[in-house]
């Protein structure tokens, strides 16, 4: 659900894609992904953390360990496998399964680096979205709506 969630974000987020519109009605985390990879294949989000420079400024870097696309998908897939009840032919030959529950650890991990401050780049990267999930001040979520010259990395 929590992969759903973002892929359906990512719908909502990216209004510069005229195309998206017509994602509005998927809810497969996968099939939107292969969709947007075609349409936009910068839609991703990207985890990064701030640093203030000695100027005052505030700058973002990549967050190490943050979830990339791939990972997503992988785990979507993977997940989507253990949850399913799946079909008659499963049952047939049901057999005990056993799970390592570090695979969700990891996901967990992964995931949270990459949503806890993160961007998406609108308009050929001539504007930004910039999420904060948790606010230490007060716990809610903010979000910067950037406009301005190209943004590079």
């Amino acid at each position: 659900m929590s992969c759903e969630l973002l892929a359906i974000g990512c719908i909502a987020i990216h209004t510069d894609v005229p195309q998206a519109v017509r994602l509005q009605k998927m809810w497969n985390a996968d099939s939107i992904m292969s969709v947007f990879e075609k349409i936009k294949p910068e839609f991703f989000p990207r985890g990064v953390r701030d640093e203030k420079q000695p100027d005052g400024v505030w700058q973002q870097y990549a967050v190490d360990g943050a979830m990339t696309k791939d990972e997503f998908l992988k785990s979507y897939n993977q997940f989507g496998g253990m949850l399913h009840t799946g079909n008659v032919q499963r049952y047939r030959e049901a057999s005990v399964e056993t799970y390592d529950f570090s695979v969700i650890e990891e996901f967990l991990a992964k995931f949270t680096r990459l949503l806890s401050t993160h961007i998406y780049f609108l308009d050929q990267d001539r504007a930004m979205v910039r999420v904060t999930m948790h606010q230490a001040k007060d716990e809610r979520v903010y979000y910067n709506y950037l406009v301005g010259r190209h943004i590079d990395d």
